[in-house]
């Protein structure tokens, strides 16, 4: 048996099976959301996200007048706020929602809050986070980095339900 200082990050997935004492990689059960589902989503939210600002600044300049920043920010922050509580919540965002996808572990299991926290620093690479959705494992830079995946919502249904 090996001690505790035999242990290697790659032992966090692995799992102890009934029967023999043999471990086997543990590979998630759920598919990743198909392509069109993951871009889908991820355009919605762009949309939604930049759709609010313009109108913020659209206000700023019928106003004919600099808006203060304090106002600005709260008014910028609405649609990631809401993506966040859907996110806690449900899983997903307004754009998962749509597109019928959510996150979960890599593990299939409810992304906490912090794991949704770390999506969004990665975001602001772009077209580069983005990239990484056209590989096989459809998960992004920012689905990388936190740990999490995107599945289909109809799938992933077990992972919210009440136990």
């Amino acid at each position: 048996m090996p001690s505790s200082s035999d242990w290697t990050p790659e032992m966090a997935s692995l799992r102890i099976e009934r029967g023999p004492l043999t471990l086997r990689e543990r590979a998630p059960a759920l598919p990743p959301a198909n392509l069109g589902a993951r871009l889908g989503g991820h355009v919605v939210d762009l949309v939604l996200f930049y759709a609010t600002v313009l109108r913020v600044f659209l206000l700023a300049t019928a106003l004919e007048q600099q808006v203060a920043p304090w106002l600005v920010w709260p008014l910028i922050a609405v649609v990631p706020a809401l993506n966040l509580a859907l996110g806690v919540m449900r899983g997903q965002s307004i754009g998962k929602l749509i597109a019928g996808t959510r996150v979960v572990t890599e593990r299939d299991e409810r992304a906490p809050l912090w794991r949704l926290l770390l999506r969004y620093p990665a975001r602001v690479l772009g077209l580069l986070d983005t990239a990484f959705i056209f590989a096989d494992s459809r998960r992004t830079l920012h689905d990388r980095l936190s740990g999490t995946r995107v599945v289909a919502a109809s799938a992933s249904g077990h992972v919210y339900s009440a136990h």
